[in-house]
């Protein structure tokens, strides 16, 4: 995946048709590689706070290849694929994990689509859905905040089936250290340009 200035980042996010406003507060924007390359964090995360950059780590944007070839145990209609080239205001609240681990979970709609050919990739195509389903930001550990300091997970496999996950424990909880102070946080899922 290219690299880019932080000014890169926040001139195409504002470019975008659903940009409203940059927040005041805290933030973060993930940016989808092209490559989406099968079951790998390829993906990056950028934290902010309003138009100030504090920190970048790696995660995927995708759902893992369980997720893709194995939706039917989540939806009939397919794997979720959050829509990239969007902001999505106030998307996500502290809470936990499927109960298990500090997160920031989904508590405002967001659109997406269902991927269902059971291929390798994660589809940007057809139907676009709209709603709250449990696209969450967390990591890819259900270890404690303590032992998660030195765990980086190599694969995606169930830890996404349309979540955006943070492969590096240590980076994660520091996201989660500016962030768990706001009551929501924002997110903008970018396209690699």
């Amino acid at each position: 995946m290219k690299n880019y200035t932080d000014r890169e980042l926040l001139k195409r996010a504002r470019e975008l048709p659903s940009f409203e406003h940059t927040p005041l507060g805290y933030w973060i924007l993930g940016v989808r590689s092209a490559a989406d390359n099968p079951d790998e964090f390829d993906d990056k995360f950028y934290l902010f706070k309003s138009n100030k950059f504090i920190m970048r780590t790696f995660g995927t944007t995708n759902p893992g290849r369980y997720g893709l070839k194995n939706f039917l145990d989540y939806n009939s209609q397919g794997c979720a694929v959050m829509k990239s080239d969007e902001w999505y205001y106030d998307l996500w609240a502290n809470g936990k994990h499927k109960g298990k681990i500090d997160a920031l979970v989904q508590v405002a709609s967001c659109k997406y689509y269902r991927d269902s050919n059971k291929d390798d990739k994660s589809d940007e195509a057809g139907k676009i859905y709209e709603g709250v389903i449990g696209l969450n930001f967390h990591t890819a550990s259900y270890l404690s905040k303590s032992a998660a300091q030195k765990f980086v997970a190599q694969l995606i496999g169930k830890w996404s089936v349309g979540c955006q996950v943070a492969s590096s424990g240590y980076d994660y909880y520091r996201i989660l250290d500016y962030v768990f102070r706001q009551k929501r946080v924002s997110y903008c899922l970018l396209k690699e340009f």
